[in-house]
């Protein structure tokens, strides 16, 4: 924070009516880059808010009319002069110190493992907390990220609330429990499946839930259907296994994910003839499925291009099923009974969930050798879009109703 205050300052300051957090996720930026996109394209004032150590990054990875646009959070002014800033921040520390020794005591699990998190929380609210209130009182802004409980995203939003602004997530995929309470005023989800979720399932007030689409899905399938136009379906060949990197997630422990992957390399020696691939997650490590059979192989491949080739899709809890749908490949959510951290996309009808080994190796068994099944499946995951998307193709002209003014 003194670094950014006092030595690598910012020449300018935001200012701007649509304000986005944004952070170094790629599904974070797609997310939000088509609404991005469409504002500058009107000329609208625009800032881009992120820490500072994803600046860099966001640097390369974004194009130039959003980078221009990109404000260090930790250089927010913050003091009249550099002897206020300094007392500033050290009263900051002493009070986020005194806060987190309480926070340690609490009765909940783990505090000490997370009391660094707390303490680094506590650090923005006394060091920029009023600042950013100051801000979002000045005029009618809006405060629109894809995430809102992380470190930034969750201050700035918790800033704004108080405030006559209006705050919103938009949704970068299907909502669990971690996605309530939201710190934004309003969250804009996918579709109807999503709403019944937040609302009846956890808990949120239904005014603080809309669903508008998601404009980047749109793009998708857009793409999928040129692509399905062109598609030769003697191509697909593969039982693929779309990867997530749950071990990767030092806080939870998900024997799940181990479980189910076990499953799919079960599939090799059961069905041998078939080819066998594991479709890597942007975040995975190639070297932790170095235990896979020699029938399996590994792909890079983005999404769409590993669908193509795809004649049965398996996962654990990957939005990459709603893709499989709308390609007409059939998907298998592969679940075990007692599951507490995925969500079941199987009860909508958009894929199917196997719940043991033995379960897995039917389905697929009846996938391969049953084509009334397998055009059934697709025909069923291919109806269940529609909870899943509303205004599918148009969703981006739903988000502009709601934030202009």
């Amino acid at each position: 924070i003194l670094y950014y205050q006092l030595i690598k300052k910012q020449k300018r300051k935001p200012d701007a009516k649509y304000n986005f957090y944004i952070a170094d996720n790629p599904s974070y930026i797609r997310t939000l880059s088509p609404v991005i996109e469409k504002l500058i394209h009107e000329n609208q004032e625009v800032a881009l808010l992120c820490p500072a150590n994803h600046y860099k990054r966001l640097i390369q990875k974004l194009r130039p009319e959003f980078a221009e646009r990109l404000f260090i959070m930790e250089a927010s002014h913050i003091g009249a002069n550099k002897v206020a800033i300094v007392f500033k921040v050290i009263a900051a520390v002493f009070r986020s110190f005194v806060d987190t020794t309480w926070f340690v005591f609490q009765p909940f699990k783990k505090t000490l493992y997370v009391s660094t998190d707390y303490m680094r929380y506590a650090m923005l609210h006394y060091c920029y907390q009023q600042q950013w209130i100051n801000y979002f009182n000045s005029s009618k802004r809006y405060l629109i990220a894809a995430n809102d409980f992380h470190l930034w995203d969750s201050f700035l939003f918790t800033a704004c609330k108080p405030t006559g602004s209006e705050s919103i997530i938009m949704a970068h995929g299907m909502e669990t429990e971690i996605s309530y309470p939201i710190y934004a005023k309003k969250r804009f989800v996918w579709g109807q499946k999503d709403v019944m979720n937040m609302v009846d399932v956890f808990g949120a007030d239904p005014n603080e839930v809309e669903a508008v689409g998601s404009p980047y899905f749109d793009n998708i399938y857009k793409n999928i259907n040129e692509i399905k136009s062109k598609q030769d379906h003697t191509h697909k060949e593969y039982i693929s296994f779309f990867a997530q990197p749950y071990y990767k997630i030092s806080t939870i422990d998900i024997p799940e994910y181990n479980q189910a992957l076990s499953w799919f390399y079960s599939l090799v020696s059961e069905f041998g003839t078939n080819k066998f691939q594991i479709k890597l997650h942007p975040f995975d490590s190639r070297e932790y499925y170095d235990a896979k059979p020699s029938g399996v192989s590994i792909s890079n491949e983005n999404i769409l291009k590993a669908l193509e080739s795809c004649y049965i899709m398996l996962t654990i809890d990957s939005n990459s099923i709603l893709e499989a749908a709308a390609f007409g490949v059939p998907a298998i959510q592969c679940l075990a009974p007692g599951y507490t951290f995925f969500s079941d996309y199987s009860t909508s009808g958009v894929c199917l969930r196997a719940s043991s080994e033995s379960e897995l190796n039917n389905l697929c068994n009846r996938l391969i050798n049953d084509q009334e099944f397998y055009d059934q499946t697709i025909k069923r995951s291919i109806m269940a879009l529609s909870n899943y998307f509303s205004n599918l193709g148009n969703s981006l002209e739903a988000i502009f109703e709601k934030i202009r003014c």
